[in-house]
Order: structure tokens, then sequence, then C-alpha cells
């Protein structure tokens, strides 16, 4: 069984609801279609890497959407002030059991939009993000994350990420994983087995 000591946390549907910026304004209703357009291309993944800005997305939504460039990054902040956090994993992150890091792929404006909003500094002892690592890679920035944290043992840093694909990949360097399927299902497979247990769970 994992010896788990560290806590790397996803946050898009891990932590929350990832939908929060879909939400359309009253004057754009085509606003969620657009937006996962165009994050879902090459300027998505540039913004993810940290190569472009939300500025370069508004410019590009705005224009189809017929908003101001000022309108669209105006909304996308009102999105970000309001996002859902998932209950027992939100209240097993803020309970901090364990040194623990934010391992997220996100765009710059994360830092700036999200993090002081929450207080996520408060709650985990590193925050790493995509952007600031030119990476969408979740087992690269896992590994920034132990590095961070002084985890010098992979198996003991479990991740807690909703993609399969990335709990694959963190367990193929070594890691210890839990692929978070919902909110209910983590918070029970926690009280039955604790974090050694997550690690344990198909």
């Amino acid at each position: 069984m994992a010896d788990v000591r560290y806590l790397l946390w996803d946050f898009g549907d891990t932590l929350v609801d990832e939908r929060f910026l879909w939400t359309c304004p009253a004057d754009a209703p085509d606003w969620r279609d657009c937006y996962r357009e165009v994050t879902a291309g090459n300027l998505g993944r540039r913004w993810s890497c940290g190569t472009a800005r939300f500025d370069d997305l508004a410019a590009v939504m705005a224009f189809r959407l017929r908003m101001s460039t000022a309108a669209v990054v105006a909304h996308a902040q009102r999105c970000c002030a309001d996002i859902r956090f998932f209950g027992h994993a939100w209240t097993a992150a803020r309970a901090h059991a364990l040194p623990q890091a934010l391992v997220t792929v996100n765009p710059h404006e994360f830092r700036d939009w999200i993090v002081p909003n929450y207080g996520l500094s408060e709650h985990f002892d590193a925050i790493v993000v995509s952007a600031e690592e030119g990476t969408e890679s979740k087992a690269d920035l896992c590994e920034a994350a132990v590095r961070l944290l002084g985890c010098d043992d992979r198996s003991q840093a479990l991740l807690l990420d909703n993609i399969q694909g990335n709990v694959d990949d963190w367990r193929s360097r070594g890691g210890s994983a839990y692929w978070f399927r919902n909110d209910d299902d983590f918070a029970a497979h926690l009280a039955t087995g604790g974090w050694n247990g997550l690690a344990a769970t198909v």
C-alpha cells in the first residue's frame, strides 16, 4: 500500500465545476459555444501554456460575439468570481491534512483572477500553473510540485485528478494517484480507506 505524505490537487472538475466560464451574458447567448470553440483550438493551447493571454482570446471572441473586448474580459472576470466548489473535495483540501499543492492546467489569469478570490494560497503550500511552467503535461506539473513540496519519493505524492490519462501518466512515473469521478464517491472512498486507500482505488 502507498505511503501517502503529500497531496497534489487538480482544480477543474476535481475541486470545482470547471464550466464556470460557460455562463452566457444576457446579450451574448452564443458565449458558451464561442468560448468552447476558441479554447479547443491552437489559441486555447497557447493560452494554457502561457504564450497567449486572455486579451488574445477576448479579441477573437469579441469579434465573433459582437461585443467589445473590454466587455468580454469583464464578463470572464465575473465568471471567475462565481465558481462552484465541490463540497467534499473542497472540505478535504481546506483541512490541509498533509503538505499539498494545487496542480492545474490553467492560464496566467488563474493566478490573478482565481487564486486571490478564493484564498487558495492559504490552503496550498504550492500552486503550480501550466501557463507558468510552459506545459500542459500534468505529470510534468506534478514533478514541479513535488520539488516545491520537498518530496523526493513520487510514490508518496498522491495526485487527485478527474482525467484518467493524467492519473495514468503520473502513475507511470512512480507517483500515486486517485481518479476522481465525482464528489460523493471521493468522500466515500476517503472515509473508507483514507489517503492511502485512495491511492489503491481502481
